[in-house]
């Protein structure tokens, strides 16, 4: 009881009456340091994966994408049919979630003291360790050479050679869908691996004819050049 109450306090009797009250108060809790991050989910709920197959299956994905023009259009047309789908049939819900324990990064740690066992470093102080890890870093940077640009080659893959080309089939592009691990974080797509997966049979011909005239034209698509970059903490 003393650890969460405060001595209690005797008052004194009420009338004519021979008991006391006796008042105890809890203590004062610190605040709580607890960090709040928006979170948003969809439900995916065994219902909602049928909802999103039966929309796929309605709108013929496979006819709309093979009458697009050209790869980038494609692939814009897939995600937008994907997107307006989990909108409509799954939408996103906020979540709060309370985190307790300090993010990496804002609470004393001791990375540096692990480093005592490498070869070199033993006996430094925090700053040199600093400049040791990036010196490390940046010692490859120094034989970088960047590419150029060669307009012969460019000549050259501008001509016809279709006839080189082995063309993706559609099996083999839905046996790649169907083994994928449908908690993985997607990329800047934002196409769920859950839906790849257990889509593979209707998505499978879409993404076929994307990625060979990905091929054909030797360009990828501007969305598969984007990446989602965690920063590291400091």
């Amino acid at each position: 009881m003393k650890s969460y109450y405060d001595p209690s306090n005797k008052h004194p009797a009420f009338g004519l009456s021979d008991f006391c009250s006796v008042e105890i108060q809890p203590k004062e809790r610190p605040k709580s340091s607890k960090v709040k991050l928006t979170v948003f989910s969809r439900d995916l709920r065994p219902s909602n994966y049928l909802v999103v197959r039966t929309y796929l299956e309605r709108e013929d994905v496979t006819d709309i994408i093979h009458n697009a023009s050209s790869c980038e259009d494609k692939t814009s047309l897939l995600l937008t049919i994907i997107k307006t789908g989990l909108d409509a049939n799954s939408t996103l819900r906020l979540k709060v979630v309370h985190i307790t324990e300090p993010l990496p990064g804002t609470e004393d740690c001791n990375i540096l003291k692990s480093l005592h066992h490498l070869k070199g470093v033993s006996g430094k102080s925090a700053f040199d360790y600093t400049n040791f890890i990036d010196t490390s870093f940046l010692t490859p940077m120094e034989n970088f050479e960047p590419l150029t640009c060669n307009p012969l080659q460019q000549q050259t893959v501008a001509g016809d050679f279709t006839d080189e080309i082995t063309l993706i089939t559609e099996m083999s592009t839905f046996k790649k869908l169907a083994v994928l691990y449908p908690t993985k974080a997607h990329g800047p797509d934002a196409i769920l691996r859950w839906l790849l997966r257990e889509n593979a049979d209707l998505l499978a011909g879409p993404i076929c004819d994307i990625l060979n005239d990905f091929y054909h034209e030797g360009r990828l698509p501007s969305v598969w050049k984007e990446a989602d970059i965690v920063p590291v903490p400091k």
